[in-house]
């Protein structure tokens, strides 16, 4: 008698369901440990992903909130499907006028899904944890440090762009309007120091972050 064996199909790979249960944290002065309030805090969140053909490390959310009159603040849980990846890693940042932010890639918490999570696609978390601490450091110097620093270090390391699935960055929006009401403050020869425009490129930057904005929160103005 002849049996046939009926092989039995893997699993596809399903989408990844990505969870961060939320933070609360406060702002506080580098020193003294005086709260700040009024800062915008950014958390990002990227991911590490890793195939046959490629590797590498892109950006999935980004949240920005304000710090209240008592430094405190508290970023709100969310969830996304996205493709099976190897880690999700969580980094906060802070901006204020008058203030420096010292760690611009300081990790605070990560997860990392287990083979039976990539396989069957069960949801990865990152949980909520303590209270979060976040520096900054009063910073008294000219405009044109100032300027340098905001265009060419701070902003620039709010970067949210990826491959594949769209990251959600259009809340940056807050914080580019914020650096570029800053900017107009500035004099003249500080926001287009030798001939170069720095209005224009962040202003470029301003309503590249407004349309993504838009797009992701349908009827925002």
């Amino acid at each position: 008698m002849l049996v046939l064996a009926c092989a039995v199909p893997a699993p596809a790979v399903a989408d990844m369901k990505l969870v961060d249960q939320g933070h609360d944290g406060i702002v506080v002065e580098q020193g003294t440990g005086a709260p700040i309030a009024g800062a915008k805090v950014i958390g990002k969140w990227t991911v590490h992903y890793s195939s046959m053909a490629h590797e590498g490390d892109r950006c999935v959310k980004v949240l920005v909130v304000e710090s209240d009159a008592s430094g405190k603040f508290h970023l709100p849980p969310w969830e996304r499907f996205d493709t099976t990846v190897e880690a999700i890693d969580f980094y906060l940042y802070a901006y204020k006028p008058g203030y420096r932010f010292d760690e611009p890639r300081r990790a605070t918490t990560s997860a990392y899904p287990g083979s039976l999570d990539k396989l069957f696609g069960f949801p990865v978390s990152i949980r909520k944890g303590d209270i979060l601490r976040v520096p900054m450091a009063r910073w008294d110097v000219p405009p044109e440090a100032r300027a340098d620093y905001l265009l060419r270090q701070f902003r620039p390391s709010l970067g949210c762009y990826s491959l594949g699935r769209g990251a959600e960055y259009g809340a940056l929006y807050h914080v580019t309007r914020a650096i570029y009401d800053e900017f107009l403050g500035f004099p003249p020869d500080v926001q287009r120091p030798n001939g170069r425009d720095d209005i224009a490129k962040l202003k470029s930057w301003l309503e590249e972050d407004r349309a993504k904005l838009e797009s992701e929160r349908q009827g925002w103005k």
